[in-house]
Protein backbone atom coordinates (compact mmCIF):
# COMPACT_ATOMS: atom_id res chain seq x y z
CA UNK A 1 0.00 0.00 0.00
CA UNK A 2 1.68 3.21 -0.99
CA UNK A 3 1.79 5.90 1.68
CA UNK A 4 -0.89 8.97 1.30
CA UNK A 5 1.04 12.02 0.07
CA UNK A 6 1.39 14.34 2.94
CA UNK A 7 -1.43 17.30 3.68
CA UNK A 8 -0.65 20.38 4.21
CA UNK A 9 -2.70 22.30 5.96
CA UNK A 10 -0.91 25.07 6.64
CA UNK A 11 -0.38 25.80 2.75
CA UNK A 12 -4.43 25.42 2.69
CA UNK A 13 -4.70 27.99 5.81
CA UNK A 14 -1.60 30.57 3.71
CA UNK A 15 -3.88 29.87 0.62
CA UNK A 16 -7.21 30.93 1.80
CA UNK A 17 -5.81 34.31 3.42
CA UNK A 18 -4.41 34.73 0.21
CA UNK A 19 -7.79 34.31 -1.81
CA UNK A 20 -9.24 36.73 0.97
CA UNK A 21 -6.24 39.29 1.42
CA UNK A 22 -5.93 39.19 4.72
CA UNK A 23 -2.88 39.45 6.46
CA UNK A 24 -1.49 37.40 9.81
CA UNK A 25 -2.31 41.02 11.70
CA UNK A 26 -6.16 40.86 10.17
CA UNK A 27 -6.04 37.72 11.42
CA UNK A 28 -4.32 37.82 14.63
CA UNK A 29 -7.21 40.86 15.26
CA UNK A 30 -9.94 38.92 14.43
CA UNK A 31 -8.92 36.11 16.42
CA UNK A 32 -7.93 38.70 19.27
CA UNK A 33 -4.02 37.30 19.66
CA UNK A 34 -1.27 38.90 18.88
CA UNK A 35 0.38 38.99 15.50
CA UNK A 36 3.43 36.09 16.59
CA UNK A 37 1.00 33.89 17.60
CA UNK A 38 -0.81 33.95 14.38
CA UNK A 39 2.94 33.92 12.88
CA UNK A 40 3.84 31.10 14.76
CA UNK A 41 1.09 29.10 13.91
CA UNK A 42 1.87 29.29 10.51
CA UNK A 43 5.18 27.92 10.49
CA UNK A 44 4.25 24.81 12.59
CA UNK A 45 3.81 21.31 10.44
CA UNK A 46 1.00 20.77 12.78
CA UNK A 47 -2.16 22.71 13.61
CA UNK A 48 -4.89 21.41 17.13
CA UNK A 49 -8.16 20.77 15.64
CA UNK A 50 -9.46 23.60 18.19
CA UNK A 51 -7.08 25.94 16.14
CA UNK A 52 -8.73 24.53 12.62
CA UNK A 53 -12.06 24.90 13.39
CA UNK A 54 -11.20 28.80 14.45
CA UNK A 55 -9.70 29.33 10.87
CA UNK A 56 -12.85 27.47 9.71
CA UNK A 57 -15.25 30.11 10.75
CA UNK A 58 -12.87 33.24 10.69
CA UNK A 59 -12.31 32.04 6.88
CA UNK A 60 -15.42 30.78 6.09
CA UNK A 61 -14.14 27.91 4.63
CA UNK A 62 -14.06 24.02 5.76
CA UNK A 63 -10.69 22.73 5.93
CA UNK A 64 -12.03 19.73 7.73
CA UNK A 65 -13.40 19.00 4.40
CA UNK A 66 -10.70 19.54 1.95
CA UNK A 67 -8.67 17.04 4.17
CA UNK A 68 -11.02 14.56 4.48
CA UNK A 69 -11.14 14.15 0.54
CA UNK A 70 -7.38 14.09 0.33
CA UNK A 71 -7.73 10.89 2.38
CA UNK A 72 -7.36 7.37 0.55
CA UNK A 73 -9.67 5.51 2.91
CA UNK A 74 -13.39 4.79 2.07
CA UNK A 75 -16.22 6.49 3.90
CA UNK A 76 -17.61 5.31 7.00
CA UNK A 77 -20.67 2.72 7.19
CA UNK A 78 -23.91 4.41 6.68
CA UNK A 79 -24.39 6.13 10.53
CA UNK A 80 -28.49 5.46 10.05
CA UNK A 81 -28.36 2.20 9.90
CA UNK A 82 -27.10 1.86 13.41
CA UNK A 83 -29.52 0.31 16.47
CA UNK A 84 -29.59 3.44 17.76
CA UNK A 85 -30.69 5.82 15.19
CA UNK A 86 -33.11 2.94 14.18
CA UNK A 87 -34.82 2.81 17.84
CA UNK A 88 -34.67 6.84 17.79
CA UNK A 89 -36.68 6.93 14.39
CA UNK A 90 -39.15 3.98 15.45
CA UNK A 91 -39.44 6.56 18.68
CA UNK A 92 -40.45 9.44 16.65
CA UNK A 93 -43.19 7.11 14.82
CA UNK A 94 -44.52 5.93 17.81
CA UNK A 95 -44.93 9.72 19.63
CA UNK A 96 -46.60 11.02 16.10
CA UNK A 97 -49.33 7.80 16.73
CA UNK A 98 -49.83 8.21 20.42
CA UNK A 99 -50.19 12.20 19.34
CA UNK A 100 -52.92 11.45 16.49
CA UNK A 101 -54.50 8.86 19.08
CA UNK A 102 -54.96 11.51 21.70
CA UNK A 103 -56.43 13.69 19.52
CA UNK A 104 -58.80 11.32 18.10
CA UNK A 105 -59.63 10.18 21.91
CA UNK A 106 -60.20 14.02 22.53
CA UNK A 107 -62.40 14.77 19.27
CA UNK A 108 -64.40 11.33 20.28
CA UNK A 109 -65.43 11.79 23.70
CA UNK A 110 -65.82 15.70 23.50
CA UNK A 111 -69.22 17.12 23.75
CA UNK A 112 -71.10 17.78 20.87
Amino acid sequence: MNKPEPIRVIAMLNREMKKKNLCIADVARSMNTSHSTVSGSLQRPTIQVHKLLEWCELLQYNFFKEIAEKLPYNDPPDADNSPVIQQQKRIQELEMEVAILKRTLKDLVAPK
